[in-house]
């Protein structure tokens, strides 16, 4: 089913039952089940996706697992770059949660693209900051950092591990009509949705456990806002908005991929209780207009709701600024290696988390060996993957592509000398729109998270070997006459003060 069938469905069930009135231990639990239900349709449609194949082991019991072996590891990285180990003995005025996940290799330290460009502006304007960082049970630990950050992993799988062995605890609940609900579900083409109370109840109390132990932190270091990026990904991001919510933090979550129209965790919210959704963030900092109007869409319908920012992409911003240290470095090494292949086009594929390299799509690589060379770039939380594509390439008799250079410099940089950019699905599109790359993608699911790209011409759809060889020449075409544009862009300082203008949110400056 495509995306706007999905949130039809979530917009029925919606209307049928009083889903704004559930509650948990004071915790309204609609949004708990609007995000398993963008898993739940994520799965279903794409039952080829890779996070589905590789996952044998819930959650819950992997952060067990990893846990002593995760110990092991905290405490060896922790001494090996402890000039970047934060403290939460000192007040901050801006707090970050983050993952390591968000990092990527900046002249040979590991920038979240996220959050740092913001901790970098604070720090030019003498706004304290402290960086929470989760390794999302992986322990993958990505040093040394480019900004100070605290390593919580460790709390965070002992809060889960607890959780898994605690006994029952008193429950205070309002769920009428959540029977009906269960049996609406199951009576339907969901049958398969899995939900109860009692995983409800179980996940509950997880957040309430992850909110005090953030509301701690929060109460020691006294922050004036709170970013998150990624603010539904996990039951501790949540627990964090929890955490700020109850400490009267203002919490803002930073765009981290496509919105759209059909985003589950941002857009068409019809129910909303007249205090809001705790499990919500107060502020949602967006990329563009047409982002923040899919928010405000429903949010400006309730005295409670959101607030839309519209505050840009600050990590693509330092590339669009010729004055910035990162541009002449990237640029010189670039266009070293391209000296190699000087008369070939240059196509940037960016892997999705879910889907691999379909056999046609490297038949597509194999075939243009004469005129194209691929940059392959793993999604960041793959990269340890990055072996098993290259070889998966050199089997298929692919040669005319890079995978290290590719997955290892910034997206933006290699944007900065790409002629057509392709993906299955992924919101590098409108990255890349942004540096007047067109894109082609290779899933249908595109077309309709993508919509404006794909009215301008800028994102073209093609699923099979004929038609991704024509709609790159197409695109290439398009580049040609997009070369010479200029973009503009606002300065991150700017944006920042117009954010703290516009939400009368004025940290002191010391």
């Amino acid at each position: 089913m495509k995306p706007s069938d999905n949130l039809r469905r979530v917009h029925d069930i919606e209307a049928k039952f009083p889903v704004e009135t559930w509650e948990i231990n004071g915790i309204h639990i609609w949004p708990l089940i609007r995000f398993e239900l963008k898993k739940y349709f994520f799965n279903r449609d794409h039952p080829d996706n890779l996070q589905g194949k590789t996952r044998k082991t819930s959650y819950y019991t992997q952060s067990c697992l990893n846990y002593l072996s995760g110990s092991l590891k905290h405490a060896y990285v922790s001494l090996l770059d402890s000039s970047h180990t934060a403290s939460i003995k000192e007040q901050a005025q801006v707090v970050f949660l983050t993952y390591s996940v968000h990092k990527g290799l900046v002249k040979n330290k590991w920038f979240d693209r996220y959050c740092d460009p913001f901790v970098e502006c604070f720090r030019d304007q003498g706004i304290s900051t402290l960086m929470l960082e989760s390794e999302l049970s992986a322990y993958i630990y990505r040093i040394p950092r480019f900004s100070d950050s605290i390593y919580i992993q460790q709390q965070i799988d002992l809060i889960r591990a607890r959780n898994l062995f605690s006994k029952k605890r008193p429950v205070d609940e309002k769920v009428c009509y959540f029977d009906t609900f269960l049996n609406y579900v199951l009576s339907s083409d969901m049958n398969d949705f899995s939900i109860s109370l009692n995983t409800l109840r179980h996940q509950i109390g997880i957040l309430l456990d992850f909110a005090a132990y953030f509301k701690k932190i929060l109460a020691a270091i006294k922050p004036k806002i709170a970013f998150i990026a990624d603010y539904y990904s996990s039951l501790e991001s949540l627990g964090f908005v929890i955490a700020c919510r109850q400490s009267n933090i203002q919490c803002a979550d930073i765009q981290h991929g496509t919105v759209g129209a059909f985003h589950l965790a941002y857009s068409g919210w019809t129910k909303i209780p007249e205090t809001g959704y705790e499990l919500l963030p107060h502020i949602f900092w967006c990329w563009s207009k047409k982002d923040a109007d899919e928010i405000s869409k429903w949010s400006r319908e309730y005295p409670n709701g959101p607030v839309a920012f519209i505050g840009g992409n600050l990590w693509l911003n330092l590339w669009l600024d010729p004055k910035n240290q990162f541009v002449a470095y990237y640029d010189t090494l670039i266009l070293n290696t391209k000296n190699n292949h000087a008369n070939l086009k240059y196509i940037l594929y960016t892997a999705d988390t879910y889907f691999g390299l379909p056999e046609w799509l490297t038949d597509v690589m194999r075939s243009t060996s004469d005129s194209l060379f691929w940059w392959v770039r793993m999604h960041p939380s793959q990269l340890e993957q990055k072996g098993v594509i290259k070889k998966l390439l050199q089997d298929r008799k692919v040669a005319n592509f890079d995978i290290d250079l590719a997955s290892d410099l910034p997206m933006p940089a290699l944007l900065r000398h790409t002629d057509v950019h392709v993906t299955a699905t992924s919101s590098s599109i409108k990255e890349a729109a942004l540096f007047s790359v067109p894109s082609v993608f290779t899933h249908p699911d595109a077309f309709e998270h993508h919509q404006q790209e794909v009215s301008s011409g800028m994102a073209l759809n093609a699923c099979t070997f004929e038609a991704l060889i024509t709609a790159i020449q197409t695109q290439l075409t398009k580049k040609h006459d997009l070369h010479a544009q200029n973009r503009s862009f606002e300065d991150n300082q700017a944006i920042l003060k117009r954010f703290w203008d516009t939400l009368d949110l004025k940290p002191k400056v010391v």
